[in-house]
Protein backbone atom coordinates (compact mmCIF):
# COMPACT_ATOMS: atom_id res chain seq x y z
CA UNK A 1 0.00 0.00 0.00
CA UNK A 2 1.01 3.62 -0.54
CA UNK A 3 3.95 2.92 -2.76
CA UNK A 4 5.94 3.37 -4.77
CA UNK A 5 5.22 7.08 -5.01
CA UNK A 6 5.47 8.69 -8.45
CA UNK A 7 4.88 12.12 -9.92
CA UNK A 8 3.30 11.95 -13.37
CA UNK A 9 3.37 14.74 -15.95
CA UNK A 10 0.25 14.50 -18.12
CA UNK A 11 -0.60 16.08 -21.45
CA UNK A 12 -3.84 18.03 -21.82
CA UNK A 13 -5.31 14.85 -23.30
CA UNK A 14 -4.39 12.84 -20.19
CA UNK A 15 -1.48 10.97 -21.73
CA UNK A 16 1.50 10.31 -19.44
CA UNK A 17 4.44 12.36 -20.77
CA UNK A 18 6.94 11.82 -17.95
CA UNK A 19 7.25 9.76 -14.76
CA UNK A 20 9.33 10.78 -11.77
CA UNK A 21 10.05 8.41 -8.90
CA UNK A 22 9.58 10.14 -5.53
CA UNK A 23 12.40 8.63 -3.47
CA UNK A 24 12.12 9.06 0.30
CA UNK A 25 8.57 10.40 0.10
CA UNK A 26 5.92 8.63 2.16
CA UNK A 27 2.14 8.48 1.69
CA UNK A 28 1.93 11.25 -0.93
CA UNK A 29 -1.65 12.55 -1.13
CA UNK A 30 -1.58 15.74 -3.21
CA UNK A 31 0.47 17.99 -5.47
CA UNK A 32 -0.08 21.60 -6.51
CA UNK A 33 1.79 24.00 -8.76
CA UNK A 34 2.90 27.00 -6.68
CA UNK A 35 4.31 29.26 -9.39
CA UNK A 36 7.95 30.11 -10.05
CA UNK A 37 8.65 26.60 -11.34
CA UNK A 38 7.83 24.93 -8.03
CA UNK A 39 5.46 22.21 -6.88
CA UNK A 40 4.20 21.52 -3.37
CA UNK A 41 3.83 17.84 -2.50
CA UNK A 42 1.78 16.83 0.57
CA UNK A 43 2.62 13.74 2.61
CA UNK A 44 -0.36 12.63 4.70
CA UNK A 45 1.14 10.71 7.60
CA UNK A 46 4.15 12.99 8.06
CA UNK A 47 1.87 16.05 7.71
CA UNK A 48 4.61 17.58 5.58
CA UNK A 49 4.63 19.93 2.62
CA UNK A 50 7.69 19.47 0.41
CA UNK A 51 8.70 22.20 -2.07
CA UNK A 52 10.05 20.62 -5.28
CA UNK A 53 11.40 22.26 -8.41
CA UNK A 54 9.57 21.28 -11.60
CA UNK A 55 12.02 18.89 -13.29
CA UNK A 56 13.06 20.78 -16.42
CA UNK A 57 16.16 20.53 -18.60
CA UNK A 58 18.49 23.28 -19.83
CA UNK A 59 16.10 23.98 -22.73
CA UNK A 60 13.15 24.66 -20.43
CA UNK A 61 11.40 21.40 -21.32
CA UNK A 62 10.37 18.66 -18.90
CA UNK A 63 13.44 16.55 -18.20
CA UNK A 64 13.53 12.85 -18.92
CA UNK A 65 12.14 10.44 -16.39
CA UNK A 66 14.24 10.52 -13.23
CA UNK A 67 14.07 10.33 -9.45
CA UNK A 68 13.26 13.21 -7.15
CA UNK A 69 14.79 12.66 -3.70
CA UNK A 70 12.94 14.13 -0.73
CA UNK A 71 16.15 14.97 1.13
CA UNK A 72 17.13 17.42 -1.65
CA UNK A 73 14.17 19.74 -1.04
CA UNK A 74 12.91 21.92 1.82
CA UNK A 75 9.90 20.69 3.78
CA UNK A 76 7.47 22.17 6.28
CA UNK A 77 5.91 19.80 8.80
CA UNK A 78 2.58 20.91 10.26
CA UNK A 79 1.50 19.90 13.77
CA UNK A 80 -2.21 19.38 13.14
CA UNK A 81 -2.98 16.67 15.65
CA UNK A 82 -1.93 13.07 15.76
CA UNK A 83 0.02 11.64 12.87
CA UNK A 84 -1.42 8.69 11.05
CA UNK A 85 -3.91 8.15 8.31
CA UNK A 86 -5.87 11.31 9.16
CA UNK A 87 -3.42 13.89 7.87
CA UNK A 88 -3.08 16.05 4.80
CA UNK A 89 -5.37 15.12 1.92
CA UNK A 90 -5.37 17.92 -0.64
CA UNK A 91 -3.74 21.14 -1.82
CA UNK A 92 -4.69 24.16 -3.88
CA UNK A 93 -2.52 27.19 -4.56
CA UNK A 94 -3.96 30.66 -5.15
CA UNK A 95 -1.39 32.26 -7.46
CA UNK A 96 -2.98 35.71 -7.35
CA UNK A 97 -3.25 35.79 -3.54
CA UNK A 98 0.04 33.85 -3.08
CA UNK A 99 -1.45 31.46 -0.55
CA UNK A 100 -1.73 27.72 -0.18
CA UNK A 101 -4.89 25.94 0.94
CA UNK A 102 -4.44 22.56 2.63
CA UNK A 103 -7.15 20.05 3.50
CA UNK A 104 -6.80 17.72 6.47
CA UNK A 105 -8.75 14.56 7.13
CA UNK A 106 -10.68 14.79 10.40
Amino acid sequence: TNGPNELLALSRDGDVERRYSLDGFHDVEAVSYAGNGQLVIAEERRQSLVIVDVPIDENGKLSSDRSLSRNQYPALTLALGKEGNKGLEGLAYDLEGDRLFVTKER
